[in-house]
């Protein structure tokens, strides 16, 4: 028979075995809650240097916004683009928002875009890029019309109104939107040009469903028939036409000049 104090040898080793592995499981998970306790309290620590830090940052007057470039348009447009972009208060070039800054000018109705240079530590340049106007387009309202053949903006009292009006427009989309694209070609093709063909002697541009355009100058009282695609080939014909009318004295007797043969250009006179 074995006795009682040897059966309890093997139980107490096994209960002593077993305490030793809690404890050591309990230090090794303390010591991990500890490492955690650090890494938290670490990064903590860490933000809130970051945090401060870039705080200073931002009120430091060493990057406050002093030297502000505009370049591209005029005083007016430069004063509205200052305070359109909220420029117009201090600010600091770390907290400077370009993307926010780009979308707010470009909503202004004479600037087709705008680029924007940050140089630390107190400079910011911006290069716009303004809309040239080169028709109004008369409807409910008259409206400017650039050299893309956009409609950008509303004429206002006060706005130039030394442009060609281009009328006759369709109301169906796709054939009014060749019609300008023609139209601005035939203006583009004029801006080279001087005497009485030039840009600034185009007082209307008549617009027609079938593609064709009627031009009126400032300086000519008669009408002008041409195919708007055709209009830059064209162009030394009705020059040396023009020309040879007016050293002839008959430019005021002319009623039409039409462009639309393929053999060379038909003038027709004035009755009486």
């Amino acid at each position: 028979m074995v006795p009682s104090r040897l059966k309890s040898r093997p139980v107490r080793r096994r209960r002593a075995s077993l305490l030793s592995r809690i404890g050591t499981g309990i230090q090794k998970a303390s010591f991990a809650a500890f490492v955690t306790v650090v890494f938290l309290i670490s990064a903590a620590l860490v933000s809130l240097a970051f945090v401060s830090a870039y705080q200073y940052l931002l009120t430091s007057s060493y990057f406050r916004l002093k030297n502000l470039v505009i370049t591209g348009t005029g005083p007016e447009i430069e004063r509205e683009l200052i305070q359109m972009g909220g420029l117009d208060v201090e600010i600091s070039t770390i907290d400077l928002d370009m993307k926010d800054i780009k979308q707010r000018m470009e909503i202004h109705p004479w600037v087709r875009s705008v680029s924007l240079k940050r140089q630390f530590p107190r400079s910011l340049h911006i290069e716009v890029e303004r809309r040239t106007p080169i028709a109004l387009v008369p409807g409910n309202i008259i409206s400017f019309l650039d050299e893309t053949g956009e409609v950008f903006k509303e004429l206002k009292p006060g706005d130039n109104v030394e442009y060609p009006i281009l009328t006759g427009l369709s109301e169906d989309h796709p054939i009014r939107k060749n019609q300008i694209s023609m139209a601005v070609g035939l203006l583009k093709a004029l801006k080279s040009e001087e005497g009485s063909l030039s840009f600034d002697k185009v007082a209307e541009i008549n617009m027609k469903a079938n593609g064709l355009m009627t031009l009126y100058l400032t300086d000519l009282k008669a009408e002008i028939r041409c195919a708007g695609s055709d209009f830059a080939a064209k162009l030394p014909e009705l020059k040396r036409i023009l020309g040879h009318l007016k050293e002839t004295g008959r430019a005021d007797q002319v009623a039409a000049i039409d462009l639309n043969y393929e053999d060379g250009v038909a003038v027709s006179f004035k009755k009486g």
